[in-house]
């Protein structure tokens, strides 16, 4: 390979390490702005109690009060609450919510994320924060 060669290759791959550099940096100023993370079960049992289209509700409802940027949706394998789902839990406030159809799902968006108004009155499975079991 010639000099002119090396050249290229050496200005490519130091263009390639800058763009992920800059990629890099575009993720972790991201993440700061996640304030909340919403586990959504997204087991076979959750998944026929239609735990699909409540992660797309949750989605939705985001979307709309343009919170999607600070609050992270993830899907987990199981949460381990059978029969009570689908299931939905809210971190870091450690809330966990069952049964929770779409209309449950706009719900906690619209009452949890709005610290003005009282969650504690949706299907509340566990409060991590002292509360203990709900109803």
């Amino acid at each position: 390979m010639s000099v002119d060669g090396i050249c290229k290759v050496v200005k490519m791959r130091a263009n390639a390490v800058s763009n992920i550099g800059s990629l890099l940096k575009f993720v972790v100023s991201k993440l700061k702005k996640i304030k909340s993370q919403l586990l959504v079960c997204a087991h076979k049992t959750c998944l026929k109690q239609g735990g699909k289209s409540t992660r797309k509700e949750l989605k939705r409802a985001l979307k709309e009060r343009e919170l999607r940027e600070c609050v992270l949706i993830t899907k987990v394998d199981c949460l381990d609450q059978c029969g009570r789902g689908p299931v939905v839990v809210v971190y870091p406030d450690g809330v966990w919510y069952g049964g929770v159809d779409e209309k449950r799902a706009r719900a906690i968006v619209e009452k949890h994320f709005d610290k003005a108004k009282d969650w504690k009155e949706l299907k509340v499975l566990h409060d991590m924060q002292g509360e203990g079991k709900a109803k």
